[in-house]
């Protein structure tokens, strides 16, 4: 993952732009800035900013681009014929249909007197179908295990980065208090003349 958000936030026109480093085991952070179609299509933010939602894993059997139109299909307040749909959305006829026509063999849309509407089918209807609880549940537990080895390597990492402490057996420890005390006489001459000549 965090290879391909460094190449996207290296591309050109690119939606994310990276904020703080990550350490240890604090990821990278990044926010997302209006790129120069997103000002083109200025959205009302009057009532206070988007909220990230988590993406209905249906999508990733049905196609993640087709959950635009889905999106917007839902949030209409009134069914839309196609070519309201796609300029209400910003994309192309072609493309727009072929997008439709996957929605509605999917069952998510259908098309009842040139009007878009929503179908019979719902994103959990899909889910199940193609078991992705199961497979959500798989990839949960699989993604713990790796974070647990991750954290394992990193504490790992770390330990073989700090330097050890020294052993203290090769010290000699100094008595505080000798069993003899010293000679007051030559400590007094010692005083009085200064150390004694080494040569």
């Amino acid at each position: 993952m965090w290879s391909v958000l460094e190449r996207l936030r290296d591309m050109e026109g690119s939606p994310l732009l990276l904020i703080e480093r990550g350490v240890g085991q604090n990821p990278d952070r990044y926010a997302l800035v209006p790129t120069h179609a997103g000002r083109a299509r200025a959205i009302d933010t009057s009532t206070g900013p988007e909220e990230v939602e988590s993406v209905h894993p249906a999508w990733s059997v049905i196609g993640w681009r087709h959950r635009v139109l889905y999106d917007a299909v839902v949030a209409a307040a009134k069914p839309l014929t196609p070519d309201e749909l796609f300029t209400a959305i910003g994309v192309g006829r072609t493309s727009g249909y072929e997008a439709l026509l996957d929605l509605r063999v999917a069952g998510l849309l259908m098309v009842e007197n040139a009007k878009i509407g929503v179908g019979p089918v719902e994103l959990d209807d899909i889910g199940h179908r193609h078991g992705l609880t199961s497979a959500v549940r798989a990839r949960i537990v699989r993604h713990r295990a790796e974070r647990i080895v991750w954290r394992e390597w990193l504490a790992a990492r770390e330990e073989a980065r700090t330097p050890k402490e020294p052993d203290r057996s090769l010290f000699a420890i100094a008595d505080d208090h000798p069993a003899d005390p010293p000679d007051r006489d030559y400590i007094m001459a010692v005083m009085n003349t200064g150390p004694p000549d080494p040569f």
